[in-house]
């Protein structure tokens, strides 16, 4: 198992520098024994203004971490927002993508390295 704390943000927007983001995700998870200890999750690009995701971080709170409760926790997080139709993004993009990024919070929490889309490979992808 990884450290006890696990911080990661992440930007999703049409460019990579200088750009307003469709959708921002900054999480910090603190791990006691398995189970998530603390939850710190912060999202932009849903809102006026930066939120919290009280929801889900009330999801986690004290569930072990695995595969199915980050499965629970990103339905929770993809209906916690009511996001609006913008010239960066859908309200529907914006809303997938926030538990796509929850999805690879836990793959990088699990050792995978290279979670960009650039790189990654599925299994069972044509190459």
């Amino acid at each position: 198992m990884w450290g006890k704390e696990f911080l990661r943000v992440y930007k999703v927007s049409k460019r990579f520098e200088d750009d307003i983001s469709a959708v921002c995700l900054a999480l910090n998870l603190h791990i006691a024994n398995g189970v998530v200890s603390h939850a710190s999750i912060g999202v932009g690009g849903v809102a006026a203004t930066p939120v919290r995701a009280f929801k889900t971080q009330a999801a986690l709170l004290g569930q072990p971490w695995n595969a199915a409760n980050v499965l629970t926790a990103m339905q929770v997080l993809r209906a916690e927002f009511t996001p609006i139709s913008d010239m960066r993004a859908s309200a529907a993009y914006r809303t997938e993508v926030l538990g796509n990024l929850l999805q690879r919070y836990w793959l990088e929490s699990q050792g995978a390295t290279d979670t960009s889309l650039e790189t990654l490979v599925l299994e069972g992808a044509a190459a």
